[in-house]
């Protein structure tokens, strides 16, 4: 029985399908299967966790879309992790509302244009640990001994 966004998720690697996900990287359309799909999600969960995030805890994602948020988002959900969606498209005050009332110990970022409009805000989130930038996620998701660590991490909280 089908409960969870994480089972819908594992429901629809049964499919597996060599094409389960089409994008577009610097030019190229790239496939990806179902089965590397669940490797790549599988991975980012796993160093969610490695890195201290614990069932219930939330992630913000502020992207556009993208095989990246996607990926993060099912990687909360396979965690227990409670992932926070920020519309690339709200405004400065509208993300940082969303973010000073989520309480987010992590915040996926999807590049520097989106990075700018929370310039003013990250410094007065108490709960946010870490922030990193997807820019270059289509590497991260895509190779097998890269880790999320590599992404690029542009805030550690100081313990």
């Amino acid at each position: 029985m089908i409960q969870t966004i994480a089972d819908l998720f594992y429901e629809a690697l049964r499919h597996d399908l060599p094409d389960a996900l089409a994008y577009k990287h610097q030019g190229t359309f790239v496939t990806v299967s179902h089965e590397e799909v669940q490797e790549r999600v599988e991975r980012a969960a796993l160093a969610l966790r490695e890195r201290g995030l614990q069932p219930g805890d939330r992630v913000g994602l502020f992207s556009e879309n993208r095989p990246a948020w996607a990926m993060m988002d099912y990687a909360c959900a396979v965690t227990g992790l409670v992932s926070v969606p920020i519309y690339h498209t709200l405004t400065p005050d509208q993300a940082s509302w969303i973010l000073q009332h989520s309480a987010c110990r992590w915040l996926c970022v999807s590049g520097p244009a989106l990075m700018g409009k929370l310039k003013d805000t990250l410094e007065a989130l108490p709960d946010l640990e870490v922030v990193l930038q997807f820019e270059d996620a289509h590497e991260v998701f895509a190779e097998p001994h890269r880790t999320l660590g590599r992404v690029g991490v542009i805030r550690r909280a100081v313990a």
